[in-house]
């Protein structure tokens, strides 16, 4: 699954949108956290007040495939330009899949879901992964003579050592 959200936190992608089977409009997907919305526009009235299991599906430019669950009308109308109408409607999504294929809303198609946060290590830190040695002396000429076997390597008087022990996952829960 791609993370276009990740890559542009401030990303604007654009496609075709099913509102409901069979019906397809233009959708500007706006990607800007919990201000994202899907701005819809087409010629021809196009209902939003009620959206089939709360799902769009859409397939961008690229054509990638992306799925809006969660959805609700924040407002629709109609606007104008040189003497012709079209239809507008904005929607904000609670959650979006972007892929190869759409996630059928109705049935149990996610197996597993896994995130990454920036600030992980602020609100998972764990001691018994990252830490340093309190007293490197006794350690630190071992340590660089076998790192470094074909030079000599000169000692300061205040060496540091940290380590990673390799534990990669800090947390594992079910829900």
């Amino acid at each position: 699954m791609e993370r276009i959200a990740q890559k542009f936190p401030d990303a604007r992608v654009t496609g075709t949108f099913t509102v409901e089977p069979g019906r397809e409009v233009f959708g500007d997907l706006k990607l800007r956290g919990r201000e994202t919305s899907l701005d819809l526009r087409d010629a021809e009235y196009f209902p939003t007040h009620q959206i089939p299991y709360q799902c769009i599906t859409g397939v961008l430019h690229d054509l990638s495939k992306v799925t809006l669950l969660g959805c609700f009308e924040m407002g629709n109308g109609t606007a104008s330009r040189y003497n012709q109408g079209y239809r507008v409607a904005s929607i904000a999504p609670q959650f979006i899949a972007f892929g190869d294929a759409h996630v059928p809303p109705n049935e149990a198609a996610i197996q597993s879901i896994a995130f990454v946060i920036d600030d992980a290590d602020v609100l998972f830190h764990d001691y018994d992964a990252f830490g340093s040695v309190s007293d490197p002396g006794p350690h630190i000429e071992r340590i660089v003579k076998a790192n470094n076997p074909e030079r000599k390597v000169a000692i300061g008087p205040y060496p540091h050592i940290h380590y990673f022990t390799g534990k990669t996952e800090i947390i594992r829960v079910e829900t």
